[in-house]
């Protein structure tokens, strides 16, 4: 069985803003369109024709006038020499235009003993960037650490060691409770208060009891803010990458972002997660979003609580958000449980080739606005995830 990733992004166009999609003579006019196709093991699937993709703009079918694999490091045809100048006029148009990744690192997520973690993943992306490839560096929440895109990797390197962990969540506490208590207690949960209680306190100790509500309060408000904070990260580098020129591949680190899984309760940010997906499934990036899971780490660590650890619930409390956002996106979730290596090597053998095609629209698609697109390819047993919407500017 073959698996498929497609992820979409419109193409940037020369004589033009660099954010516009770029319009060919040929006949008709033509929205160039690069889709990106892998099986299983990540590796770009060659051979694929212009009659093996089906595009919908809003639900409507549109015409796939030409499709053309493209190798990301020369943005040349696949197999082309350097000096070749054949292809379509879309190929041309993007042969100066190399990947540009960019890695978005969620400081805030991490507690200072974690962080080396997210340093090891950033520093094995930068070992498997081809020469030509552009990397820049965020990390957020602010204040944070900031690389433009470069080729000259030493900044970089650098700047990776100025990476920390800041979660203000506690791990060492005056009283023994799961992260899962927090959160069912900020949900009003009087059994699982009453639990809490009885395991920290002597019988009728009313003042002790006070005292461990206000504890397991003040841990969920921590957490508010955490999430709070990296939601508005995002959002920032959101923000900030969708005008560079050129193919962006945004590679978020986080260990998550904490969500309650109480509907209507304290820490339920769903609908925030949702938001920052869709101002990302509008930025024209192809999104990979790597969580990094210390959940099981972090319970089983020497300044764990000594109860009975939920590091099944704990760990989709962090990754929630992120499955939130990454989904709206349009982007591809990779959950890391020890080395990113392996994630990382997937990242750069998806990102290797992609499909240019030409795509017929229709006027009505010209209209500055957000339109849902959908890429789907004719091959037996494959899968498709693409980017939920893009937006082609008026005439």
């Amino acid at each position: 069985m073959l698996d498929v990733a497609v992820l979409v992004t419109v193409a940037l166009t020369a004589g033009e803003p660099r954010q516009d999609p770029p319009v060919f003579k040929s006949g008709v006019e033509l929205v160039m369109v690069d889709a990106q196709v892998v099986d299983r093991k990540g590796a770009p699937v060659p051979g694929l024709t212009a009659r093996q993709f089906q595009v919908t703009i809003d639900g409507k079918r549109r015409t796939v006038v030409s499709a053309e694999l493209i190798d990301a490091n020369t943005g040349l045809p696949a197999g082309a020499a350097p000096t070749d100048t054949s292809g379509t006029a879309g190929a041309k148009a993007l042969a100066a235009m190399p990947n540009v990744y960019i890695l978005a690192v969620d400081q805030g997520s991490f507690r200072a003993v974690n962080a080396p973690s997210a340093v090891h993943a950033a520093r094995e992306l930068l070992k498997r960037a081809a020469p030509n490839d552009y990397v820049g560096m965020i990390g957020f929440p602010a204040p944070g650490i900031v690389v433009q895109p470069t080729r000259d990797r030493a900044p970089l390197e650098t700047t990776l060691v100025k990476l920390i962990g800041f979660s203000g969540v506690k791990q060492m506490r005056q009283y023994q409770y799961s992260l899962s208590d927090a959160i069912d207690v900020a949900s009003r949960d009087a059994d699982t208060l009453a639990r809490v209680v009885q395991r920290n306190c002597a019988p009728g100790d009313r003042a002790c009891g006070v005292a461990v509500e206000m504890e397991l309060t003040e841990t969920v408000s921590l957490l508010e803010a955490q999430a709070a904070r990296s939601l508005a990260g995002l959002r920032d580098v959101v923000d900030s990458v969708k005008d560079i020129p050129g193919r962006k591949i945004l590679v978020v680190l986080s260990a998550g972002i904490p969500t309650g899984d109480h509907s209507g309760g304290r820490l339920f940010m769903r609908g925030d997660a949702t938001a920052v997906g869709k101002e990302a499934a509008n930025a024209g990036i192809l999104l990979y979003t790597l969580h990094l899971n210390t959940a099981f780490l972090d319970a089983f660590s020497p300044d764990a609580p000594s109860v009975r650890q939920t590091p099944m619930r704990d760990a989709s409390v962090y990754a929630k958000a992120l499955d939130i956002f990454n989904g709206t996106a349009g982007g591809t979730l990779m959950e890391v449980n020890a080395s990113a290596d392996s994630a990382m090597d997937r990242v750069m053998r998806e990102t290797a080739a992609y499909y240019l095609l030409g795509l017929e629209v229709e006027e009505g698609d010209r209209d500055g606005r957000t339109h849902r697109i959908q890429v789907k390819v004719d091959s037996r047993g494959a899968s498709v995830r693409s980017r939920a919407s893009f937006v082609i500017p008026k005439r």
